[in-house]
């Protein structure tokens, strides 16, 4: 990143460096560094795939899928817009 700016300047590593990173791997946006937002992403993750492979109706996956996106981003509510499976052209 700073070879960009000025050519042959060493500089040391320091956490504002981490912070300039551009992430363009599958995890972006998922792992950060930060251990409890992490944790977060990874339980709701592990929760969803929990709740595609488990026994509920498609109904009460979609109820239980929706509010435990409302827990992890702390919204007050949360809609989901079922278009179907028509294939109709308007």
């Amino acid at each position: 990143m700073q070879k960009k700016k000025e050519k042959n300047k060493v500089v040391i590593w320091d956490a504002q460096i981490f912070d300039t990173l551009h992430r363009v791997d599958r995890l972006a946006g998922i792992i950060s560094g930060n251990i409890n937002y992490d944790q977060r992403n990874i339980l709701a993750i592990l929760d969803i795939i929990d709740l595609v492979r488990g026994d509920l109706n498609q109904e009460e996956k979609v109820y239980e899928f929706l509010g435990r996106l409302i827990e992890t981003v702390e919204a007050e509510t949360c809609t989901l817009i079922y278009l179907g499976n028509d294939k109709k052209n308007n």
